[in-house]
């Protein structure tokens, strides 16, 4: 279902997610010849008992809005807080977690809802934002 949606999109399309896991994002991006321009596969450090501390989560948050504003990726994809794969500490909001942080907030600017599909919410970039 995933999958076919994103068919349409051109081989080499750019791709991130703001996963708390590899096991659905980052098989797709790669089923669709895309390119991922994330520096982590997933956000599963964030859901470290270790990480969960103010100083290592807006590490993790700067790395992530750095991410974006490097790759600035044409698609992300990003679970729906309350998908019945993710575990307890996966279950939040991705998108308000990365805009606690303003430069995270500066990221996510350019991206707007595109399609909605099962557990994923498909955000793409503005083709006019730089």
């Amino acid at each position: 279902w995933l999958r076919s949606a994103l068919d349409s999109l051109p081989t080499g399309t750019t791709f991130g997610s703001l996963a708390p896991t590899h096991g659905a994002a980052f098989p797709i991006v790669l089923d669709v010849e895309g390119t991922w321009v994330m520096s982590l596969p997933s956000l599963w450090p964030a859901m470290s008992a270790s990480a969960q501390d103010a100083t290592t989560q807006d590490r993790l948050r700067r790395l992530v809005a750095d991410d974006l504003a490097r790759g600035r990726p044409e698609i992300q994809l990003v679970p729906n807080s309350d998908s019945p794969w993710l575990g307890p500490l996966a279950q939040r909001d991705w998108m308000r977690w990365l805009t606690e942080l303003p430069a995270g907030a500066a990221a996510l600017a350019p991206y707007r809802e595109w399609r909605r599909l099962g557990a994923f919410v498909v955000f793409r970039r503005d083709s006019g934002s730089r």
